[in-house]
């Protein structure tokens, strides 16, 4: 059924992943553009709640503007809970699929919803104790309430401790590769003579590493 954009929702409670790929928006921007058709967005037949196809739907937007009609298929679920579960299984198996750090974000939000971590490994098609253990390898804890943060891959290792606030907003910032690997990448850049040197920004950066790296060498 073809709907107006302007009345669907997009509820990031209920979105498997913690963010938007702005790339794979714009790659859909420009498919639209050469015509292509995209299959239509799952959507909660009550609530006019986004259940799968935020990326094609902000790319609609993006394209066609607020005015435009998308093609939507309407599901009516239970709850939320239900919703959800209908969200990860769609996510996990069709398009972007969803990452180690997306699966774990999407034990948070069912843990919140009431679902068991057996259904959620099942929604991901992943067996129970890998999921367990992915779990336990990649979650940390904010806050009096002990609040589950998703780790990134680059800071792992802090797994099962409680971050600070600086140290909350530094994981989100990350991107996500292991600390040896921008080690790694730096000593090639310097070994081969390829910095930007009239970077000023760069080199400031650079003086503020030496600093760091002499104290905790």
């Amino acid at each position: 059924m073809r709907t107006p954009i302007s009345e669907l929702k997009f509820d990031y409670n209920l979105y498997p992943r913690p963010s938007l790929d702005g790339q794979s928006i714009g790659y859909m921007v420009e498919a639209l553009a050469t015509g292509v058709k995209f299959p239509a967005i799952i959507v909660d037949k009550r609530s006019r709640r986004i259940t799968d196809g935020f990326h094609r739907s902000k790319a609609f937007l993006r394209y066609y503007g607020e005015k435009a009609e998308i093609d939507c298929e309407f599901v009516t679920y239970q709850d939320d809970a239900a919703m959800f579960m209908d969200a990860m299984r769609r996510n996990n198996h069709h398009g972007i699929r969803l990452d180690t750090h997306d699966k774990v974000h999407c034990w948070t939000i069912a843990s919140r919803l009431g679902i068991s971590s057996e259904k959620v490994a099942k929604a991901l098609s992943m067996p129970f104790a890998r999921f367990e253990e992915l779990i336990k390898e990649r979650v940390a804890f904010y806050g009096k309430s002990n609040q589950p943060i998703v780790l990134k891959a680059t800071v792992r290792h802090m797994h099962g401790e409680k971050l600070t606030e600086s140290q909350k907003k530094v994981n989100e910032k990350l991107g996500g590769m292991q600390q040896l690997f921008y080690v790694n990448q730096l000593c090639m850049l310097l070994e081969t003579d390829m910095l930007d040197k009239d970077n000023e920004n760069l080199m400031k950066g650079l003086k503020k590493l030496s600093k760091l790296i002499g104290e905790v060498i």
